[in-house]
Formats: structure tokens, C-alpha cells, sequence
């Protein structure tokens, strides 16, 4: 009796201790898929910006192959991101599932960092910008604007 009534307890250990593991395993695994992405998304508005200083009066989209030099080294673009120049204003969009809170703190909490909501940008602290976004950019897209 005494034999069973242990074996049960230490299975019944085991799977909890399992499962915590497995819970918290899938925690790390997020966050670290929440870093790259923003990571990856941060080093393509890189890529355009050092695109556009070098190509003063462009306009309209940088195309992927356009940007292939200016990526750092070993860089994928994913084809999740966007761009647009207009007006001499730089967008960097993407209608993905982002961390807006690990985006917000990287870029240090700019107000040129939100979500288009309606045409217009609301910064990811919910806050009003008055800046209008152009049509192409997709409704909900979190975006950055530069200059």
C-alpha cells in the first residue's frame, strides 16, 4: 500500500513540476519570437532610412531588392514589413502581430510610433498624433513615421 501511495505522489510531482516547466518554457519561446520580431522589423526601417539619405526625392515604396545592400549582414527580410514615402515622410508599416510594448520601449516611447485607426496614427500609449496616414497603409497596421 505504502509502495503505490508514494509512486502516486512522485508521478503526481513530476507531471506538475512537468507542466510549470512546459508553461514557462513557452513564455521564454514567446518573448524571444516578441524581440526577433521587433528586432527584424526595426533593422528593415533601418535599411529604408539609409536608403532614402542616399536616395534624396524618392518616392513611393523601397522595393526589397532596392534595400538588399543596405540590410545588415545576414538579414532575411521576412516580407512582412512595408514601406512608404510621401510627402518627404518615411512609413515603415506591418499588419502583423508585433509586441507594441517591446516596439514602444526600443523606440523610447515616441509618439511616431502607433496604430492606424481610422487614417490617422494613434501612438501605442493611445494618444491622439494628428498625424493623417496615407490610404495604402492597412487599417489597424502598427506604424512609424519618419522624417
Amino acid at each position: 500500500m505504502w509502495p503505490t501511495a508514494f509512486l502516486a505522489m512522485f508521478i503526481a510531482t513530476v507531471t506538475i513540476i512537468g507542466i510549470k516547466q512546459t508553461t514557462e518554457m513557452r513564455s521564454l519561446n514567446q518573448a524571444t519570437v516578441d524581440n526577433t520580431m521587433v528586432s527584424s522589423l526595426l533593422s528593415y526601417r533601418k535599411a529604408v532610412i539609409d536608403y532614402v539619405a542616399d536616395h534624396p526625392g524618392v518616392v513611393g515604396e523601397v522595393s526589397d531588392a532596392a534595400l538588399a545592400p543596405y540590410y545588415p549582414y545576414g538579414y532575411v527580410n521576412p516580407g512582412l514589413w512595408g514601406n512608404l514615402v510621401s510627402n518627404e515622410r518615411l512609413y515603415v508599416f506591418t499588419d502583423q502581430r508585433i509586441s507594441t510594448d517591446i516596439l514602444d520601449q526600443r523606440l523610447y516611447r515616441s509618439l511616431l510610433v502607433g496604430q492606424n485607426i481610422n487614417g490617422q496614427l494613434v501612438s501605442i500609449s493611445g494618444q491622439q498624433t494628428l498625424i493623417s496616414l496615407p490610404a495604402i497603409i492597412p487599417a489597424n497596421a502598427i506604424v512609424i513615421v519618419g522624417y
